[in-house]
């Protein structure tokens, strides 16, 4: 485990098949480096918030180059597959054990049984809804479901089938809304869901779906019990690492990708210049986020994860703020939105610098919104669900290009159109073989 925040660290840890009680189950949930640490980096490594040189892409393996180009293969090596494929259903596996468990020892109904319970609810759907992502269509197609194998049991005998995209998302709800009724209201620990952290990815799924009343619904019920932002001119900015993660108000719950070490390390990946450059001189985003790397290429340090080494892929306020911004936005509440989006920005600009927004019109104040998001969430693993979900409105969906130039100045254009079926990524073809559920289109 990481040493960059000993309190991830004071939780004991298990590795155990057959728990017998509370405390083995407890330690189950809290074993961190695989429930906390398995959030797969395909979240990130297709977005177009960064760029390679050629020398750094060249030097990648074959399966990171296809997804720099969109051009998908699938995945075959162990080490890919276990990262964005096993790990992550291995995180759902330990909680349908703790779930059948509590059942088996008749432990269900006692009050640290039902915690565990909606931890193990909260996990399971952040989990499933994470692979979602990645893996699960739009919607169905003629060659059948086209959501993610759905795992509620942890029987591995049980045949793995792809559930449709409307079962996929049905049953992320439902195990988030149940685990809304059994977390208690706070936690000790950011590495455990309380029920601020269900209301929370509740809130970013239904505005994933475009149920904007639902995702507005849960937002406000997140700013009810915590509101407080971290207001970016109480820290340095120009450190290496400016966000520790213990006195950071604004985390809910902690989470981090399992690849930073692959394209998007920062030794080899750089900031897009136009989102570099579309941070005013006096949002202090711009130093606490970025880094120089060479002569008008920049890299990325704003780890809300407080280390460098993983992308923060957790929940956190700041978030639920831009989700509220843009619910009341689409429901017509322009000036209401705009208000919530100017409080969050108050926190983010040298004291005294930042002028309100105001007396906007709907498209306006949604593109100002939406560009605001894009910044605010850089590699935080929600942006390449954005350009998905942006895609099928006419207003934002958005071509992507990458060219891939060669020391000899020759150059290699690349594009994601907003209907490409590269928006979502191969299974790996080791889980094809053995399962024979049907892959993702070309």
């Amino acid at each position: 485990m990481s040493s960059c925040e000993s309190f991830l660290e004071e939780k004991p840890e298990a590795n155990l098949t057959t728990p017998q009680n509370l405390m083995d189950l407890r330690s189950l949930l809290d074993d961190e480096s695989i429930i906390n640490r398995s959030f797969p980096g395909l979240m990130e490594m297709g977005t177009d918030d960064y760029y390679l040189d050629y020398t750094d892409w060249a030097s990648r393996p074959a399966y990171e180059k296809s997804i720099y180009c969109w051009q998908p293969v699938a995945m075959t090596t162990t080490d890919n597959v276990s990262t964005f494929w096993t790990n992550p259903y291995r995180v759902i596996s330990t909680a349908n054990i703790v779930l059948e468990s509590l059942e088996r020892l008749g432990l269900s109904a006692t009050e640290e049984g039902q915690k565990l319970a909606g931890e193990a609810y909260f996990i399971r759907g952040y989990m499933h809804f994470s692979l979602a992502q990645i893996y699960a269509m739009d919607e169905d197609t003629d060659s059948g479901p086209m959501g993610i194998p759905i795992r509620r049991s942890s029987d591995i005998d049980i045949k793995t089938v792809r559930s449709s995209v409307a079962e996929t998302y049905n049953t992320i709800l439902e195990d988030l809304e149940t685990a809304t009724r059994l977390l208690p209201e706070s936690t000790d620990y950011l590495t455990r869901a309380d029920r601020t952290a269900a209301f929370a990815a509740l809130s970013r799924i239904y505005l994933f779906r475009g149920d904007y009343d639902s995702a507005l619904r849960y937002a406000e019920k997140v700013l009810e019990k915590r509101n407080i932002l971290l207001d970016y001119n109480s820290i340095d900015v120009n450190s290496k690492n400016p966000f520790p993660v213990k006195s950071n108000p604004e985390i809910l719950y902690f989470g981090i990708s399992s690849s930073a070490s692959s394209l998007l390390a920062v030794t080899r990946s750089n900031v897009d210049s136009l989102l570099y450059r579309s941070f005013e001189n006096d949002d202090l985003r711009k130093q606490a986020f970025f880094t120089k790397k060479r002569e008008k290429v920049f890299t990325f340090k704003g780890f809300y994860s407080g280390a460098e080494v993983s992308f923060f892929y957790g929940l956190a306020l700041d978030e639920v703020y831009l989700n509220k911004a843009e619910c009341l936005v689409r429901l017509q509440k322009v000036n209401e939105g705009l208000s919530v989006l100017n409080k969050l920005l108050e926190n983010r600009y040298k004291q005294g610098s930042f002028v309100h927004y105001t007396d906007l019109g709907y498209l306006d104040a949604l593109k100002i919104i939406l560009t605001e998001r894009r910044k605010e969430m850089c590699r935080r693993g929600v942006r390449w669900s954005d350009l998905r979900r942006l895609n099928a409105d006419f207003e934002f969906r958005k071509k992507l290009k990458r060219s891939i130039v060669q020391a000899n100045g020759s150059a290699e254009e690349f594009v994601l159109d907003p209907d490409s079926k590269s928006s979502v990524f191969f299974i790996p073809d080791e889980v094809i073989s053995r399962t024979g559920i049907v892959q993702n289109p070309q």
